[in-house]
């Protein structure tokens, strides 16, 4: 009997490992150009599991939710996740493969990691999210989360014990119809800028002095300050030679691969569409979201929405 009663303990303490070695690594509750998957070719929300452990889960044994009155929302598919190892999970309510039935909210909210007995293996409550810097823990092991300014999907999270943004860049020109060319002073500290639609990251290029606006463009800024996380994103659109603004006008950027590209473009029929109502087989008929700048501009031509 001692020794059916010692086997029994180490069931239990087996069990116990296994519960704490799998963990919540890292979401992005909203991803606007930080990673695209390849299935449906979207800019889906992210949670990452890590297997903290030595030995291999079977993690068709656990869900995933949003809410904990409906803890097994979903189902996680027939994957072994190898010790060591992270497993990504897109939440955009797609509700296939690896794909959740459910989003997450930039705003705020709940994540719970449940096994098949409802347990609760790991729960994250997280606050305010920004576009394109996902919230990680603590790679050293602590149950601290931070945000991390380069998402790290599948890999170590880079975290940032800043929790503000860097303040936006300061325009020396307004927006709106220009009659001649100008020359354009930006103020900030560390200011990324593009003028091809894009949104600045830490390859775009660094301001260092004024340049000419000589043409029609938009002038995209994002700062990226010591001490904070990266700002906001802005944007300035200059109409040059354009006729005098009438009606209201809306002008909005992105980056041109969204539109164009053969692969991800929305615009062109490509070589990633599907069949369309008239028979057509194009990128265009995709069920596909991009990210976009958008600027309004009144009859006056004076922005009003930015």
């Amino acid at each position: 009997m001692r020794f059916t009663g010692f086997t029994i303990f180490i069931f239990f303490l087996f069990s116990a490992n296994t519960y704490t070695q799998l963990y919540l690594n890292e979401i992005l509750a909203a991803n606007a150009t930080a990673l695209i998957e390849t299935d449906f070719y979207n800019f889906p929300d992210f949670v990452e599991i890590y297997n903290s452990g030595d030995a291999d889960i079977n993690l068709s044994d656990y869900y995933l939710s949003d809410d904990q009155d409906s803890l097994f929302k979903w189902k996680f598919p027939v994957v072994n996740l190898q010790s060591k190892q992270y497993y990504l999970v897109y939440c955009d309510k797609k509700n296939t493969g690896k794909h959740t039935n459910f989003g997450l909210s930039a705003d705020g909210e709940e994540v719970y990691l449940t096994d098949k007995n409802g347990k609760i293996i790991d729960h994250l409550s997280y606050e305010q999210q920004y576009p394109d810097i996902s919230y990680g823990r603590d790679p050293s092991g602590t149950t601290q989360w931070y945000y991390c300014p380069l998402p790290s999907p599948g890999a170590k999270n880079s975290i940032s014990t800043a929790t503000e943004m860097a303040p936006k860049a300061l325009y020396s020109v307004p927006a709106g119809r220009l009659n001649s060319s100008v020359s354009l002073n930006l103020t900030g500290k560390s200011i990324k800028f593009t003028t091809n639609g894009a949104v600045p990251n830490y390859t775009s290029s660094n301001y260092s002095q004024p340049f000419s606006i000589n043409r029609t463009m938009n002038v995209k800024t994002r700062n990226y300050q010591e001490n904070y996380l990266p700002g906001e994103v802005y944007c300035n659109t200059y109409f040059l030679y354009q006729h005098i603004f009438t009606l209201p006008v809306v002008a909005i950027s992105f980056n041109p691969d969204y539109l164009y590209d053969n692969t991800i473009g929305i615009h062109v029929q490509g070589t990633n569409g599907i069949a369309g109502p008239c028979g057509n087989v194009a990128n265009w008929n995709q069920n596909w979201e991009r990210a976009a700048y958008l600027e309004y501009f009144d009859e006056n031509g004076v922005k009003q929405i930015s």
